[in-house]
C-alpha cells in the first residue's frame, strides 16, 4: 500500500519545473537585472535544492544567473557544467589575468558536438551560447579594442551590457559591440571615462536603455 501511494505521488522532473518557476518568480516585478530580485530568487532556489538530489538537479536547471569573482574563477568548469542554462554571466571586482581561469573551459565541453576554442571569451560563448546579459563592472581586461571585438563576436545576442567602473574602456570597442548585437536593449556606461555615444556612428535599434 505504501508503495502504491508513493507512485500515485510521483511528479516528473517537467512537471516539477514548472511548479518552481511559479514559486520563484515575482510577476509584480519582474525586471531581472535588480540585484535585490536577483539575490531573492537565488535564495528561494537554494532553499529548494537542499529538499533532495532530484529537487537539487532541477534547480541547477533553473539558474539562470551567476556572479563570478576571484574565488570562484578557478571552479568556472565546475559551475558551467552544474548550471547549464546560463544566461547572464557578472565580473564584478577583478584586475587580474581573467583568460589563465577561462582557458580552462577548453576541456570542458557542454556541446559534445563541437570543440570549445582555447580563446577565454570563446569558451564561454561556447558554453552559454543563448547568453543575453553579461555583466562587467570595475573590470581591467576590457581596456582594448581586441577584447571588446571579442565580445561582440562571441555574444551577438546580447540585450543587456554593462560596463559600470570599466574606466578606460575604448569607445570604438563599444561602437562594435552595439554594431555587432544589434538585440542590444540596455547598455550601461556609469562612469567609463570619457566615452560618450553621442556622436558615434552605430546602428542599436532596439537601444532602450543608456546609463
Amino acid at each position: 500500500m505504501v508503495e502504491a501511494a508513493e507512485d500515485d505521488f510521483y511528479l516528473p522532473d517537467e512537471c516539477w519545473e514548472h511548479v518552481f518557476k511559479f514559486f520563484i518568480i515575482d510577476k509584480d516585478n519582474n525586471n531581472d537585472n535588480n540585484y535585490y530580485n536577483q539575490f531573492y530568487r537565488y535564495l528561494k532556489l537554494e532553499s529548494l535544492s537542499l529538499v533532495s538530489r532530484q529537487f537539487l538537479s532541477i534547480t541547477n536547471r533553473l539558474r539562470l544567473s551567476i556572479r563570478i569573482n576571484g574565488r570562484t574563477l578557478p571552479f568556472l568548469p565546475r559551475l558551467f557544467q552544474r548550471f547549464t542554462n546560463l544566461t547572464s554571466l557578472e565580473l564584478r571586482n577583478y584586475c587580474g589575468d581573467i583568460h589563465k581561469y577561462l582557458d580552462q573551459l577548453s576541456g570542458f565541453s557542454l556541446n559534445y558536438e563541437s570543440t570549445i576554442p582555447a580563446n577565454g571569451l570563446q569558451a564561454i560563448s561556447q558554453n552559454i551560447s543563448n547568453l543575453t546579459s553579461l555583466k562587467c563592472y570595475s573590470v581591467d581586461f576590457l581596456n582594448n579594442n581586441t577584447n571588446m571585438f571579442h565580445i561582440a563576436h562571441c555574444f551577438p545576442n546580447l540585450q543587456m551590457l554593462d560596463l559600470s567602473c570599466c574606466f578606460n574602456v575604448p569607445a570604438e570597442g563599444i561602437g562594435h559591440v552595439l554594431n555587432t548585437c544589434c538585440n542590444i536593449r540596455h547598455l550601461n556606461l556609469k562612469l567609463c571615462c570619457g566615452v560618450k555615444l553621442h556622436g558615434m556612428n552605430f546602428k542599436a535599434p532596439k537601444l532602450e536603455k543608456k546609463e
